[in-house]
This record gives structure tokens, sequence and C-alpha cells, in this order.
């Protein structure tokens, strides 16, 4: 029962003193023994009702048992965040911290899935198991998209393109192409809308908990869904992204596992000034507010990530400066820094 009371105070913000909580547990459990329930919980509390019986023996760990563990913890290294391959939001952050969930936001065209993907590839490359649903392409898109970010920019889109309608097609180049995404086998699962509408009929958050499920018994550790708003029905009705986001939160905690989700702003932060002969394109910083459902899913996830690029400017260097604002992280101070985007 004591873990079940750290575990939902941990969930509070702030949450409540150690000293405070084990007085309160102590009280509690005092009144228990005295004079134990004779009705059983409520259906609703019957998991936790089974966790109680299975824990009956547990004993309360002092404060210095807990700090013993913790730098037991820390040189075992399981309280260090995987790097993002961006060592700027590395430094914000303190890396993708295991039992964290983390929410990416930015308007349309930005750039956020080809960002995420970045630092999914620079995660799977380094060892750490990985899950990406891509619920928004098909899976031959989606796997385009993992080559084109694996490659490092060696590879142009246009100059591909162009291999795909030669006559004949040059397989032993498509093949050389596609090398980097065949070493990630084993390391990156690929979860594409087209492999969960075959599986599951429509794209629900009890289908990808379903598929969590298994690839969490099999070592995953860092998750990404992109995105938020594909899940049906919160596509129509963002009062569902609320229990969601909380869901994601919880089981990212549960587990001890990464949960990165990616989210829509609403339309018009990017925004055409006139002004004579030539006009000017302003990209809005976004927010919180600017988040599609914001009010109900931005204050379960504990790490938020907004981006920000003038990507309809004329100007290219303009169109390529990209803002990557930390705007709440548990692990180190908020910030922001900046990125090229290179096409």
């Amino acid at each position: 029962v004591w873990q079940l009371v750290l575990a939902r105070n941990a969930t509070f913000t702030p949450p409540l003193s150690l000293r405070e909580l084990q007085n309160t547990f102590n009280s509690a459990l005092t009144k228990y023994t005295l004079s134990p329930p004779e009705k059983q919980l409520s259906s609703t509390n019957s998991e936790m009702l089974k966790r109680v019986k299975e824990n009956v023996s547990f004993t309360p760990t002092t404060l210095t048992s807990d700090i013993d563990l913790t730098i037991q913890q820390l040189l075992e290294g399981k309280k260090q965040g995987y790097s993002t391959g961006y060592h700027k939001l590395d430094a914000l952050t303190g890396g993708l911290i295991p039992s964290q969930s983390y929410l990416i936001f930015a308007e349309t065209n930005v750039g956020k899935s080809m960002f995420s993907v970045n630092v999914l590839i620079s995660i799977a490359r380094s060892g750490i198991k990985c899950l990406y649903f891509d619920l928004e392409n098909d899976t031959a898109f989606s796997t385009e998209r993992l080559m084109m970010v694996a490659n490092a920019g060696k590879v142009h889109l246009m100059d591909y393109r162009a291999q795909l309608t030669a006559k004949p097609v040059d397989v032993d180049y498509l093949k050389k192409i596609f090398t980097p995404v065949y070493q990630l086998q084993g390391m990156l699962d690929v979860w594409s809308m087209t492999k969960m509408l075959d599986r599951f009929g429509e794209i629900t958050w009890a289908g990808i908990k379903a598929v969590l499920d298994e690839k969490v018994k099999e070592g995953v550790q860092v998750v990404f869904i992109d995105h938020l708003h594909y899940f049906s029905p919160a596509e129509t009705d963002h009062s569902v992204l609320g229990e969601i986001a909380r869901q994601i939160n919880n089981y990212a905690a549960e587990y001890n596992i990464v949960i990165v989700c990616v989210a829509h702003t609403k339309k018009g932060l990017t925004e055409t000034k006139k002004g004579g002969e030539k006009n000017t394109v302003q990209a809005n910083r976004p927010t919180v507010d600017s988040i599609s459902g914001s009010a109900m899913i931005a204050k379960h996830f504990k790490n938020l990530i907004a981006l920000s690029r003038n990507y309809a400017s004329d100007n290219e260097s303009d169109k390529a400066l990209t803002s990557v604002y930390v705007d709440k992280t548990k692990y180190g101070p908020s910030g922001m820094f900046c990125l090229s985007f290179d096409p």
C-alpha cells in the first residue's frame, strides 16, 4: 500500500513531503489495524484491493534507505536519461528520462515529426529498444521518412523520387540507401497507420496499449506516438484526449519507460503580412494554449517541447531556422535553442 501511496504522490505538483506522507499513512494504518473494514472495496478499486492483499507484509522504508537506494540507482545508471542526439536539448531536459512522458507540439509543416524521428533513430542506434507509432502515414511513407533521416542528408528527396521513376529501377541503389534502416533491425519497431488499421480496424488508445503491453515485455524502453490527434474519436472530440494523456503518463511511470507524444497546434500561428511589393511571413511562438485540446492534455505530460519554424518564408535562411522551446521539464531548467532544418 505504501508503494501505491508513493506512486500516487509522485503525480502531484508539488508532491507532499515524505514526512507528511508517512504521518498520514501511519495514522491510517493504525485506524485500519484497530478496526479493519468488513466490506470489500468497490469493484472500481478491485485491482488496488488485490495489491493490498499481496503487500500485507510490506514495511515502509526509512529516509536513509531511500537515499541509499537512490545513490545505488544513480551509480547503476538507472536514473540517467537517454541522449536525444541534440546536446542542447539534453542539457535542458537531462535526456529522455525513464518513467517520464513528453509532448512535442508544433504547427503543421514545421517539422515536429522529422525532429521526433531524428531523436528516435539516435536513441535506437545507441542500443536502446524503441517503438514508433506513425499514426498519420502508411508503411511505405513511414519507412521512407526513416530512410531519409537515417542517411543524415546524404539522400536528396528529389534524387530519390527520380530513381523511383527510372526505367528500370536501380535495385542496388535502393538497397544501398535503405541499409541504414536495415541496421536498426532489433532496435526499432515501427507501427504505421496501415499496420494499426490492419490489426485493429481503427486507431484507438486501447489498440496502442495492446501493442505496448506486448513490446514492453520484449524490452522496449522508448516509445514515440505520432500523433495524439489521430486517436478515434479524439480527432473530433478533444474531451477524449485528456483521459488518453493521463493514461499515457501513468503507463510511462508504471513500466519505467519513456513515452514521447506528438501533437498539433491550432492553425494560424504562421501568418503572412503584406507590406508594399514584398510580403513577410511571421511564425508566432507556440505556447501550451496553442495545442489543440490544450487544457485537457498539457497538464498530464511531465515535459513540454514546442517547435517553431518560418516554413512559408521565401528566405532560405529564415525558412531553415527552427526554434526549440523546452517549456516544462522535471529534470532541468526551461529554455530554448535553435536548429537548422535541412530539407
